[in-house]
């Protein structure tokens, strides 16, 4: 959850509010109980490391998120960070990355993620295989994947569909 101290979130029938800034936050949940009319007041734990978001009432078991080292044909020494999404539609890549490989263009995308304004990315075409472990050689052919190079909030360097 996003937002400074003390901000508040409209949450379904209740009001979750933050109350720190941190990866592990504790939010105060205030929520009415549709069958019985009683409020139910609960801490919230995040813990994000763990994926796991609890209250003495009940707990989600969120997903870990999957990683992939990859590499790109022409850039054989670079191991690229991916994560795994089930979920998406087109691979995203750091655009910056792919500024020494020319790979070839094969158009223009607007990508519209789940908040924030549509951004325009260059649609190119990647030869992907999976990194070996250290001492190891993938003698795989490499696979091509179409990727929308552009310039990515995150940590990761790829986005890579998983299908």
């Amino acid at each position: 959850m996003t937002g400074s101290t003390g901000s508040a979130l409209a949450c379904g029938d209740g009001l979750v509010q933050r109350t720190a800034d941190c990866d592990e936050c504790e939010v105060t949940l205030t929520s009415i109980d549709t069958i019985g009319g009683a409020t139910n007041d609960g801490t919230i734990h995040c813990d994000a490391e763990k994926g796991q978001v609890s209250n003495e009432y009940n707990a989600v078991e969120l997903s870990p998120l999957q990683y992939v080292d990859i590499q790109i044909e022409g850039c054989d020494d670079c191991v690229i960070v991916a994560l795994r999404d089930t979920g998406a539609q087109v691979s995203l890549i750091k655009q910056d990355l792919l500024k020494d490989l020319d790979p070839p263009v094969c158009g223009k995308i607007w990508i519209k993620g789940v908040v924030g304004q549509p951004v325009e990315a260059t649609l190119v075409m990647l030869n992907i295989k999976l990194s070996p472990p250290n001492g190891y050689d993938n003698i795989a052919p490499s696979l091509p994947v179409m990727s929308a190079a552009c310039d990515l909030s995150t940590s990761v360097d790829m986005i890579l569909v998983v299908v």
